[in-house]
């Protein structure tokens, strides 16, 4: 069934106009759809049926106490469905240019809440998901794009401490996460947060949410604001916690698997797809991997991603690829 056909039978009518939009880094397609009646968003995961169902789940889960577009209709045959349409309200077009405390408050606030959710028949981040999601940063970006020699040797150590890396954050309390709790997943409207692409969430490390937004792919916010920020959570989360250096270097674990597994997305999409839309957040996230992992035992991790710098940098225009 063409998407005319799909639109007419959900909307009821032939009068509507749509056209695509550009999407996320998966394989969904999604449509802006205008009727006379509404605004809508379609969302087509044909070419991802698991991601379709888990959409649904959360969506039931999240909805309780927290906010999300609307659905309106779905088709499980076509794995489609037929949403709101938030609009323009991009947390990312409102912070790109300012920094705003206030707000970086709410979607703080807002983490809380899902922390709140209870963990029953939601799946666990298993250590076997990290270390291949860690994995997707030394295949796709360094041997496979970048073409950087990754001896034997150095292989096996970094396994290494990829696995010790796990180890640690396995160890973290663990609370219902988003999973891709970023700028461009989220919308301020009317002095509220609203949360899309939650199909991915998990029970996982209570610092993946905040790193993932303190720490944007797609933002950049200094140091101190970070750890003012971090002090934030600390201070309004319902849950004990240690001293704040205890909880930002647990902050800090997150962050480097988090990024390791975002730059070889952003990478992977570029080898195997060939779409070049998110190659140019590859410096931003490389940086953040250095920083975190600079003066650590992570050392051989951070000599990779000090040679991914600098042939990166060394590369005129990487969003020409």
């Amino acid at each position: 069934m063409s998407i005319d056909r799909l639109l007419k039978s959900m909307l009821n009518t032939d009068d509507f106009r749509y056209s695509a939009i550009k999407g996320d880094a998966s394989k969904r397609k999604f449509y802006k759809v205008t009727s006379k009646k509404n605004k809508y968003i379609l969302m087509d995961s044909s070419q991802e049926i698991r991601s379709y169902k888990n959409y649904l789940k959360f969506h039931k889960i999240f909805s309780k106490n927290l906010n999300l577009p609307v659905i309106y209709q779905k088709n499980n045959k076509r794995n489609v469905i037929l949403m709101e349409d938030l609009g323009v309200k991009l947390i990312n077009d409102k912070l790109k240019n300012s920094y705003n405390e206030k707000l970086y408050e709410k979607l703080i606030l807002n983490i809380i809440e899902i922390q709140k959710i209870p963990k029953k028949n939601i799946y666990l981040f298993t250590k076997d998901r990290y270390f291949r999601e860690c994995l997707l940063y030394i295949n796709y970006l360094i041997t496979d794009l970048l073409e950087i020699n990754l001896s034997t040797k150095d292989f096996k150590q970094i396994q290494k401490e990829i696995e010790s890396l796990i180890q640690n954050i396995y160890n973290h309390k663990k609370f219902v996460i988003h999973r891709d709790y970023h700028s461009k997943n989220l919308f301020y409207i009317n002095k509220r947060i609203f949360m899309i692409d939650f199909q991915d969430a998990l029970v996982a490390s209570e610092f993946y949410d905040i790193c993932s937004i303190l720490k944007d792919c797609y933002l950049d916010i200094s140091a101190n604001q970070i750890e003012k920020l971090l002090k934030f959570y600390c201070e309004n989360s319902n849950f004990k916690k240690k001293s704040f250096d205890a909880c930002f270097f647990e902050f800090n674990e997150s962050c480097i698997q988090r990024h390791m597994k975002a730059a070889g997305i952003f990478a992977r999409l570029l080898v195997k797809e060939k779409r070049n839309s998110h190659i140019k957040y590859i410096p931003r996230t490389v940086n953040y991997i250095i920083e975190e992992t600079n003066n650590t035992k992570f050392s051989l991790i951070n000599k990779y991603s000090t040679l991914v710098r600098d042939k990166l940098n060394a590369s005129n225009n990487i969003s020409s690829w």
